[in-house]
């Protein structure tokens, strides 16, 4: 967190550092990042990845307000190349609304890509074969 916060040689400074994110001047200290990480759910014993540093607002800074654990898979769905759609007043990433709506991601990004509303992409039936990918191309 540090390191790549503050030092313009570490590969990742660009993604943090070089875009203005910082940390909290009260984790310089360690022992009070600590004492926050304890309070806030850190498992010394989760497997690797199961227990990982996350900035809820990606754009904001490392700090107790904007900072929790969770998992690698999680902190996957958590960052600036997220696609998010709204659909019925709902902001979601493709992953959920895929898993939500029963489609695949990929058929959801193609419709999308077509121009396609995110209600519709969603709600419509999934066609095969190549006259039917047509025939939808036609219609967007």
């Amino acid at each position: 967190m540090m390191n790549r916060c503050y030092k313009p040689y570490v590969e990742r400074y660009k993604n943090y550092g070089g875009r203005g994110i910082k940390v909290c001047d009260e984790w310089h200290d360690f022992a009070k990042f600590r004492d926050w990480a304890i309070a806030s759910g850190y498992d010394e014993n989760a497997k690797h990845y199961e227990c990982t540093l996350d900035r809820v607002n990606i754009n904001g800074n490392y700090c107790p307000s904007n900072c929790r654990w969770i998992s690698m898979n999680e902190q996957m769905q958590n960052t600036t190349r997220t696609h998010y759609i709204t659909v019925n007043g709902e902001q979601m990433n493709l992953t959920k609304a895929s898993k939500k709506y029963n489609i695949s991601v990929a058929t959801l990004w193609a419709r999308l890509n077509l121009g396609w509303s995110p209600e519709r992409a969603v709600t419509e039936t999934v066609k095969y074969g190549r006259k039917s990918y047509e025939r939808i191309q036609q219609r967007s």
